[in-house]
């Protein structure tokens, strides 16, 4: 059962900005939705757009995915990222009554002010010629501002909630960006990174935040798994103490399975489809593996897979496939059919799967 923080059960859409620029008025101000929880079994929001509203219908009508994450980057009419074709899927997703989060699009933002060969930052407004790493925090406060304003001119009643803009990995300057949405009335989940203190991350719980995002990637690479069992064993403590959410940003795999998530987000089930892989939910293992299967080579590291192993081993995959209810050839074939394999095996086995951990409260 859906339910909001405070007693609406629903959002009221907006038409129009008030006065003020992208600050809403009282009666415009939209909350946040927590669905009813399962500590065993987080939501899954699929995130990526493969194609058109006709092949979006046909993957959530074949999986029965209900949560999806959409990024900004793409869908946005004055994003320099805009994916012609991207909001009409949205709109699919809509008339369906798919749940759906909201991604700011730093992770595109980030990549683009690092590569300097990528020149979409010369089309946001204001760019007057500035270029190179110097210019971020010029082109973040632009990019920002366009976020802002596209939530505010399209705003969804299926939107639970929308991720903060946290363009660098940094917690003051990830804070302030935060409050600035949170204060223009929209449902805003801050996203903690770990790079300083911990005090951080209990700032957002005492500012009433009722989900915190919780990134794992320091760097630009993953943590050491020590320190981030300890790192996460910490944010669990605390979050859990005081009700509030977690959502892991990117969080499939192990650290889906190993931590009471409220939430995750992952692109997973599209790239690996893209790669010509399917995922395959081993449940007595308690692990999530993916495996080869296109006829086509696709570049990446083992990307002949299943050609290489006995044929029994293939039959085996094969089997598994066709009793999900799937056609075998097509999935070797089509990465529109694997993408409707892999939603499918997330909301069908993954998520519903019966070898969760079984969790108690941290104390």
């Amino acid at each position: 059962m859906t339910q909001s923080i405070r007693t609406a059960a629903d959002f009221a859409r907006m038409r129009g900005r008030a006065e003020g620029g992208n600050v809403l008025s009282e009666s415009d101000k939209h909350e946040y939705v927590i669905h009813g929880t399962d500590v065993a079994r987080p939501i899954i929001y699929l995130s990526g757009i493969q194609g058109t509203p006709r092949i979006e219908k046909r993957i959530l009508e074949k999986s029965g995915c209900r949560h999806r994450c959409y990024s900004y980057a793409v869908l946005g009419d004055n994003s320099v990222f805009r994916q012609d074709g991207a909001w009409p899927v949205v709109q699919l997703a809509s008339r369906m009554g798919v749940r759906m989060i909201i991604d700011s699009g730093a992770h595109s933002f980030h990549r683009m002010i690092h590569y300097p060969a990528d020149q979409k930052w010369t089309r946001i407004p204001g760019f007057k010629g500035k270029s190179g790493p110097d210019a971020a925090r010029h082109i973040a406060d632009k990019f920002l501002s366009m976020y802002m304003d596209w939530l505010a001119r399209k705003w969804m009643s299926e939107w639970d909630w929308v991720i903060t803009f946290d363009w660098k990995k940094d917690c003051p300057l990830i804070w302030d960006v935060t409050e600035k949405i949170r204060e223009a009335g929209v449902p805003v989940v801050p996203v903690y990174h770990g790079d300083q203190s911990v005090d951080w991350f209990r700032r957002y719980i005492d500012a009433g935040y009722p989900i915190i995002c919780v990134g794992y990637r320091l760097y630009g690479g993953f943590m050491q798994t020590e320190r981030r069992r300890q790192y996460l064993d910490l944010l669990f403590n605390e979050a859990v103490k005081h009700g509030v959410h977690l959502h892991a940003l990117a969080g499939t795999g192990d650290i889906m399975l190993s931590y009471p998530w409220y939430s995750v987000d992952s692109a997973s089930w599209l790239k690996s489809a893209a790669y010509g892989r399917i995922i395959i939910w081993r449940e007595y293992e308690h692990r999530i593996a993916t495996v080869h299967v296109s006829n086509r080579f696709s570049g990446c590291a083992n990307s002949k897979g299943i050609t290489n192993v006995p044929k029994a081993a293939e039959r085996y995959v094969a089997e598994i496939v066709r009793k999900s209810g799937f056609n075998w050839e097509q999935v070797r074939d089509s990465v529109y059919a694997r993408a409707r394999y892999n939603a499918w095996v997330y909301v069908n086995q993954i998520r519903s799967g019966s070898a969760w951990t079984a969790w108690d409260k941290l104390l």
